[in-house]
């Protein structure tokens, strides 16, 4: 799954998919960082983004299995061992990358 930032806003894609979990821009901006805050997403953190994990829960529900609930709570848990998730787990660490 990952986390779209286009002109038009932020977006949940593919939140079936596990195996990833990033950040993709349509352009590389520096208001990568406002964009996310202002629209409750998260915020930057270096050249990472921290992304609101009841914004991405949010965003899945109705549009997923019955299952998902779990295997978020598995990403989550390995995210958590990994040291990924923000001190209050309300954020996990997403690598941005750009679209091409």
């Amino acid at each position: 799954m990952y986390i779209r930032v286009t002109g038009r806003g932020v977006s949940l894609e593919e939140p079936e998919d596990m195996g990833k979990f990033s950040v993709s821009v349509s352009a590389p901006s520096d208001d990568l960082d406002q964009v996310l805050r202002a629209s409750g997403w998260g915020m930057t953190d270096g050249a990472e983004a921290l992304i609101n994990v009841e914004m991405v829960q949010r965003a899945a529900s109705g549009r997923v299995t019955n299952s998902w609930p779990d295997d978020f709570k598995i990403m989550i848990d390995y995210a958590r061992r990994q040291g990924w998730l923000s001190p209050d787990e309300r954020f996990v660490r997403a690598h941005v990358e750009t679209e091409s």
